[in-house]
């Protein structure tokens, strides 16, 4: 049962759509702009979990280089 629902008949097609379209995917870049340190970090939430993905950002905002001490841009990829 649970097989057709999630990779199912022609039947199913809505219920797969419905699935696939209940994610946000985040490809987030971070960089140091005065060493060239370079991350990159991927997630996902569900449109339910949004305020999990504010908190975070708002904390990767803050983040400095372990290097040398500049804050880190951060550049951030969403795939809705």
């Amino acid at each position: 049962m649970e097989i057709e629902k999630y990779h199912g008949s022609s039947g199913n097609s809505h219920k797969n759509s419905k699935i696939h379209d209940s994610n946000i995917e985040v490809k987030a870049h971070i960089t140091c702009p005065n060493c060239g340190y370079n991350k990159t970090f991927k997630n996902k939430f569900h449109r339910k979990d949004i305020e999990m993905m504010i908190v975070s950002l708002k904390v990767f905002d803050w983040l400095a280089c372990n290097n040398c001490g500049e804050l880190l841009k951060l550049n951030l990829d969403f795939l809705i």
